[in-house]
C-alpha cells in the first residue's frame, strides 16, 4: 500500500511504495530532502537482540541520529532509528558518495576546502615550531638493525615535544568535528561548522578507540601484514559509533567488527579504488589533487559507516 505524505517546504502531495518508511524522499517540485513517515516506531520494529543496547538509549548527543519520532525537529534526516546490518557492494559506495558530492556540491566544496586549510594550518604550525624550538640532526654511528654506518637522528627539544602532544590532541578534536560535519553532509542536514570545535565530550573515547585501534593493527603487522588488514577494516568505524551512538570504547569496537562482518573486501577495494582514482586525478592536475585526499577520505569513510549500518541506501 502506497504511503501519502506531503512535502514540508511546498506542501505538495507525494506518494511512494509501501514499504519506504525510514527511508529519504525527495520533493519532485522543489527538491526538498525528507524522511519518509513510518507508522509505528522504528525502536519497537527491530528483531530480537539486534543491538538493544540502543532502545532505551537517551538522546542528549545533539549528533547523534534520531528516531522518526524526532523528524519534527529533524525534518531532513534519512535515519529509521535501529542499526541494521546491511550488506554492500563497491557499486552501492560509489553511488552513494557521488550522489551526496551531486547533490550537495557547495556544501561539501566549503567542507572540503575547511578541511584543507586546517591540515595545511597544522603543517604550517609544524614547521614552524621545529624551527623555533630548535629541532636538531645529530650523526650517529650507532649499529642500526645489524649494519653499522652513520646515521642522522632527528631529536626535539622539551618545548616542540610538548607541542606535539597538544597538536596530537588538536587533531584529534578536529577529526570528531569532521566526521561530525561529514555525517550531516551525507543525511542531507544542515552543517553547522562550528560542530568543528566541538569534539570535546567524545574525545576520551575517541582516543581510546584510536588507541585500542593503532595497537589491533600492530598486533597484525607482528603477525604478517595480512592479519593487519585484516583488524584495520574490522575497527575501520569504531569512531563513528563513538560519535554518532554515544557508544564506549569497546562496545565502538564490538559493533564495528559485527557491522563490517561480510563487508571487509567491498570495503577494502572501494577504498583501494578511491585512492587510485585521487591519485590518477592528481597526475593529472600536476598534483593538485592530493590536497582533496582528506575531504574526499572522509567522505568516503563516512558514507562506508552509514551503508553498513543500514542509515543509508541506493534505493531511496
Amino acid at each position: 500500500m502506497a504511503i501519502q505524505f506531503r512535502c514540508e517546504t511546498c506542501g505538495k502531495l507525494l506518494s511512494v511504495p509501501g514499504g519506504s518508511g525510514g527511508k529519504t524522499a525527495q520533493c519532485p517540485e522543489c527538491g526538498h530532502m525528507m524522511a519518509v513517515p513510518v507508522e509505528t516506531t522504528s525502536f519497537g520494529d527491530s528483531m530480537p537482540g539486534e543491538h538493544e543496547q540502543f532502545r532505551d538509549a537517551v538522546s542528549d548527543n545533539p549528533y547523534q541520529a534520531p528516531a522518526m519520532e524526532n523528524t519534527a525537529a529533524e525534518p531532513n534526516f534519512a535515519y529509521s532509528g535501529v542499526l541494521k546490518p546491511t550488506l554492500v557492494d563497491v557499486g552501492d559506495l560509489f553511488s552513494l558518495t557521488w550522489r551526496t558530492i551531486a547533490r550537495r556540491t557547495g556544501d561539501f566544496v566549503i567542507l572540503a576546502v575547511i578541511v584543507v586549510l586546517i591540515g595545511l594550518g597544522f603543517h604550517v604550525a609544524d614547521v614552524v615550531m621545529k624551527t623555533v624550538c630548535g629541532m636538531q640532526v645529530v650523526q650517529t654511528t650507532m649499529p642500526f638493525r645489524g649494519m653499522d654506518g652513520l646515521y642522522s637522528i632527528e631529536t626535539f627539544s622539551l618545548p616542540y615535544s610538548l607541542y606535539g602532544f597538544v597538536a596530537w590532541i588538536a587533531l584529534f578534536w578536529i577529526d570528531i568535528g569532521e566526521i561530525i560535519c561529514f555525517l550531516k553532509l551525507i543525511r542531507g542536514q544542515a552543517i553547522d561548522y562550528a560542530d568543528l570545535v566541538r569534539g570535546g565530550p567524545f574525545l576520551m573515547r575517541f582516543l581510546g578507540v584510536k588507541i585500542l585501534f593503532g595497537l589491533a593493527v600492530a598486533g597484525g603487522l607482528l603477525l604478517l601484514l595480512f592479519p593487519a588488514v585484516i583488524f584495520a577494516l574490522m575497527f575501520m568505524i569504531s569512531k563513528y559509533f563513538v560519535i554518532d551512538r554515544q557508544a564506549g570504547v569497546t562496545e565502538a569496537m564490538g559493533l564495528s567488527r559485527d557491522f563490517m562482518n561480510g563487508n571487509k573486501w567491498n570495503v577494502f577495494l572501494f577504498v583501494i579504488l578511491v585512492l587510485l582514482l585521487m591519485i590518477v586525478g592528481a597526475f593529472f592536475t600536476c598534483g593538485f589533487g592530493f590536497i582533496l585526499f582528506a575531504p574526499i577520505l572522509g567522505l568516503a569513510y563516512a558514507t562506508i559507516y552509514l551503508a553498513v549500518t543500514g542509515q543509508i541506501s541506493v534505493v531511496e
